[in-house]
This record gives C-alpha cells, sequence and structure tokens, in this order.
C-alpha cells in the first residue's frame, strides 16, 4: 500500500514489529523485484526525521538507524537480500554501511550477495595470467 511516495515500511520504518510483519515471508507472493518495497525518497517526502537536510534521499533503513531500531535494519537487509537482490540495490548502502556494521548487524550475506557482487562478462577483456 503507498501512500503518496511512501509505503508503509517507510512510515513504520521506526517500529520492529510492524516492519516484521510487513515483511513476512507470507507475504513473499506480493514482493515483486520490478516494484522494490526499499528505496530512498527526499527526507521531506519520507518525513522520518526533521534534523535531516529535506533534500537528502533517504531510505526506511536510515529512518530504522535513526531510531535505533537494529531488528528491523536487519529484517530489511534480509528482505533486499531475498528480494531484491540486484547490484542496483546497492545505492541504499551508500551512506549507512559503516553504521550498520558498527551496531552488530551481520553483514556477509549481504556482502555476499548480488547487491555487491557483480560479475562483469566482457570477452574482449585482456585476462591476467
Amino acid at each position: 500500500m503507498e501512500l503518496g511516495k511512501r509505503n508503509l515500511i517507510q512510515v513504520l520504518a521506526f517500529d520492529s514489529k510492524s516492519i516484521r510483519a510487513l515483511l513476512d515471508e507470507s507475504h513473499s507472493h506480493y514482493f515483486e523485484t520490478d516494484f522494490p518495497l526499499i528505496y530512498k525518497l527526499s527526507s521531506q517526502d519520507l518525513k522520518c526525521d526533521s534534523s535531516i537536510n529535506p533534500y537528502e534521499k533517504v531510505s526506511a533503513i536510515d529512518c530504522a538507524l535513526k531510531n535505533n531500531q537494529v531488528v528491523a535494519t536487519k529484517l530489511m537487509i534480509d528482505h533486499i537480500i531475498k528480494h531484491q537482490n540486484s547490484y542496483v540495490q546497492s545505492y541504499l548502502f551508500a551512506n549507512n554501511l559503516v553504521l550498520i556494521m558498527e551496531m552488530g548487524i551481520e553483514v556477509a550475506a549481504l556482502f555476499n550477495s548480488a547487491v555487491f557482487c557483480y560479475d562483469f562478462d566482457f570477452t574482449e577483456w585482456p585476462t591476467i595470467h
């Protein structure tokens, strides 16, 4: 369900129980890779924190981190790995990856996923012997 440009995950990112219910695998038939649930919006549209520059792009992960929601952040990362597993999603972690690691959230699966691992298949690239 979308609310303006936002969806319920972005609106309720401050609450781990709500994120757990929204991202539950029983709803996986609604998750489509063409329509990601976690994406960046201008903070003016997201309204997760008034101290953020209104022209800065933030995601639900950023809002969860600002509210110290470790469980919600972990659930969203797991969702990205499973349902939005593409290198184009790496922009979600451009400014918050260090904070995620400092909070003790496991990122090994994220680093091993297609979000951060992309194989270039360029046949004319010189091989190294």
